[in-house]
């Protein structure tokens, strides 16, 4: 027996996120169905949000609402230390440990497709040397 089609359709798309395979997003499915039209409607709401109203900082390539982020705008950082980091999450992590206080670098591996591997890789390093050189320049 098929699945109506919204609810196929809803399985499409849970199916779509990492790690979640057909039991899985078909389990959420029905949960989802089960959830109030509030609720439905307020996570709905969260992920427009997230797509409208986030973007990444045109210096670092953290995840921010308003650009540059509060990590590149923060006149305490130091500016001469650059840390390069995978993905927006680990600069999360690492801000929560309150330790580190200088600049991020995000390369956006995730982004990386195994079918096209030099994708993001090249222009996002290229872009970490000339911001490495200008620090190294204005630091002299």
């Amino acid at each position: 027996m098929q699945y109506p089609e919204p609810i196929a359709k809803l399985i499409d798309s849970y199916m779509r996120l990492p790690g979640i395979g057909q039991k899985t997003a078909t389990r959420l499915a029905f949960y989802t169905i089960d959830m109030k039209d509030e609720v439905v409607n307020e996570f709905a709401k969260s992920l427009l949000s997230v797509k409208r109203d986030l973007h990444f900082c045109s210096i670092c390539g953290n995840i921010t609402e308003e650009d540059p982020c509060e990590i590149c705008k923060d006149p305490s950082r130091d500016r001469g230390v650059i840390l390069v980091v995978e993905e927006p999450k680990d600069v999360m992590a690492l801000e929560k440990m309150r330790e580190y206080h200088g600049l991020y670098h995000v390369l956006h591996l995730s982004l990386i497709h195994i079918s096209e591997p030099t994708r993001r890789t090249p222009i996002s390093y290229a872009v970490f040397c000339l911001k490495k050189k200008r620090a190294h320049e204005t630091d002299s």
